[in-house]
């Protein structure tokens, strides 16, 4: 899982003599990402959000200087959420309340930390392009048209202007058109009964 597009990675190879060092270069639909040489582990901030599935070629070269031959292999880089990655959340929903409306059609609304372009879909694996705009007149509050789904998930997209960063959140939303009923329950369990001590 990739937060924040910081990726890590760690090289295994086998050799009896040890490695010195390994030689590397991801690629994705648009071109290089990263490439290097490094010991066992990178670290590494991506210049911007993978697009389609990664292509890792990777090379190692030990201790004598031999090296081997080139490793291919295809991922696909998978997005954390902010609150999974351990930060606030960047996408918080406005409207309707809590997710929920009284009625419909609602407003679908949501804010951003920090100015945004933010898209929706109902599909989880959308991906930008396919996804619909939501208007925004500041670019940290964003709308969506009239809602009328009875209950379902929006997920929600933003492309963070400032940091060059894309940021995902997923929302349930519904219409709940009925009130609270409150039932009162006796508990003996939790009854406390005073004890007197006569003398």
């Amino acid at each position: 899982m990739v937060c924040l597009n910081k990726i890590s990675v760690e090289f295994n190879s086998t050799d009896a003599n040890g490695i010195h060092h390994y030689n590397y270069t991801l690629t994705d639909e648009s071109g290089t990402l990263m490439q290097g040489s490094q010991k066992v582990i990178v670290d590494y901030r991506l210049p911007r959000r993978v697009n389609g599935l990664a292509h890792w070629e990777v090379t190692s070269t030990d201790n004598a200087g031999w090296e081997s031959e080139k490793a291919v292999s295809t991922q696909e880089i998978m997005y954390g959420q902010d609150e999974e990655c351990g930060l606030a959340p960047f996408i918080t929903i406005i409207s309707p309340n809590y997710g929920y409306s009284k009625a419909v059609p609602y407003t679908f609304k949501v804010g951003s930390a920090e100015d945004s372009q933010c898209r929706y879909s109902l599909l989880p694996s959308a991906n930008w392009t396919s996804m619909l705009r939501l208007s925004t007149i500041d670019n940290r509050v964003h709308t969506a048209p009239p809602f009328s789904y009875d209950k379902t998930i929006v997920y929600v997209k933003c492309n963070d202007t400032t940091n060059a960063m894309m940021h995902s959140k997923a929302f349930n939303i519904g219409v709940d058109a009925t009130a609270p009923v409150i039932i009162a329950t006796l508990n003996p369990l939790r009854l406390k009964i005073p004890c007197v001590q006569l003398l």
